[in-house]
């Protein structure tokens, strides 16, 4: 299968999503102006049944991903081939991690003068670099050849003279705050995708970033009435729960416990494989199991949801030493195990957030809530994660890439 790899050209872009437990591709057309079109997609489940090292999962994610790369060529190419009626032509090539593969960190900084001083893109650049190198440090030691590199960094909130401003640069002040949101991936990871993808691409040149800064971008625009929030992300070996203060993400937290955590338990209580316990979990969900079958499998989702319930008010513990949580969450997830996580979040009670007690609003971003914002061809299956990264990455279309937004 040939196909043209060009900058020049229109084309669509090759978006790779890496979770902890599964590795997709979808094939997005982006017009300025215009909703992301989502032309194809394709995913597939990291093949193991029991809980693995880091080590492993960087080996599963890269057959994972070499095997949906395959499917691009032999499936997603041609029909686009056959949809625009000439040869495809790939733009660039996107990839974005979820837990538990990249860290971040948002940092504020504030400068300050006696006399007022031009804030020039230069001053922005050295400022923002030598947060960077702290960052960096903060991991390795050995600054020769640290085994981490960043892969974003980008101006979320910024305040000129005590005003909040969305363009700050060449005006004149005495005094710029902004929030600086930075992410990085090992070394080693980034090396791994590039060596998987490269024989199938013919291209090195993968841009790459972190499913955080697209999840909080989106809800700030879809839920631009919304300051404080919790981003709740639930992948296949971990979750990931991120508080938003006023605009800015201030703190993350993650923990070993995800969706595969529940599929494992019911497989071993029921002596299945984990594929067949997601479907048993799957019909209970759907209301469509027998009374005493949903009888029973309400019994060992109980069990396991106290494992992570446990693990979940850990986390928020860590996230703010304030006697404050938003009482708004967003969840995201697996489509199939959605409904399980906003019930067992609707039904908790956070007395250590200072809500005493008070429901909390649990607001699921799924397919349905998503595909407002996004069209899905007929190959493409409606995916909450690539609807949010789509929207992301048309959003830095529309704005120019520019470093702040």
């Amino acid at each position: 299968m040939s196909f043209l790899f060009s900058k020049k050209k229109e084309g669509v872009s090759l978006i790779f999503d890496i979770g902890s437990g599964n590795a997709g591709v979808a094939l997005v057309h982006f017009k300025v102006g215009e909703k992301p079109n989502v032309m194809y997609t394709t995913r597939e489940a990291f093949r193991h049944s029991k809980e693995i090292s880091g080590k492993q999962l960087i080996e599963l994610k890269s057959k994972a991903l070499q095997n949906v790369a395959e499917k691009i060529l032999k499936d997603g190419l041609p029909y686009l081939r056959e949809v625009l009626q000439e040869e495809p032509v790939i733009s660039e090539i996107i990839c974005f991690f979820g837990a538990p593969w990249y860290s971040t960190k948002t940092v504020s900084v504030t400068l300050q003068k006696l006399e007022p001083f031009v804030i020039s893109e230069s001053l922005i650049q050295t400022v923002v670099k030598e947060r960077e190198s702290e960052f960096i440090h903060s991991f390795d030691t050995e600054a020769e050849n640290p085994s981490v590199a960043i892969i974003e960094e980008k101006i979320i909130h910024a305040r000129l003279g005590g005003y909040e401003v969305e363009d700050f640069f060449l005006k004149k002040t005495t005094e710029l705050s902004f929030s600086l949101f930075m992410s990085v991936l090992q070394k080693e990871v980034m090396d791994a995708v590039r060596n998987t993808l490269e024989p199938f691409f013919h291209s090195r040149k993968i841009t790459f970033h972190s499913f955080l800064l697209p999840y909080f971008s989106t809800i700030r625009d879809i839920f631009s009435h919304k300051e404080s929030f919790l981003l709740v992300d639930v992948t296949g070996e971990v979750t990931e729960i991120t508080l938003i203060k006023r605009g800015v993400p201030i703190a993350t937290s993650t923990y070993p416990v995800g969706r595969l955590f529940f599929l494992r338990h019911v497989a071993k209580v029921l002596d299945v494989s984990p594929q067949i316990a997601a479907s048993f979990i799957k019909v209970h969900l759907e209301g469509r199991s027998e009374k005493s079958a949903s009888t029973n499998m309400e019994t060992y989702l109980i069990e396991a949801t106290e494992k992570w319930r446990e693990s979940f008010l850990g986390a928020l513990s860590t996230l703010t030493e304030e006697a404050f949580l938003p009482k708004t969450f967003f969840l995201t997830a697996e489509e199939d195990v959605i409904p399980l996580f906003r019930k067992i979040l609707a039904e908790e009670k956070l007395d250590i957030s200072g809500l005493g007690g008070e429901q909390l609003e649990i607001v699921p971003l799924n397919q349905n809530r998503l595909a407002a914002f996004c069209r899905f061809e007929k190959k493409a299956r409606l995916d909450s994660f690539f609807a949010i990264e789509a929207l992301f990455l048309n959003k830095l279309k529309a704005m120019g890439k520019q470093k702040d937004f």
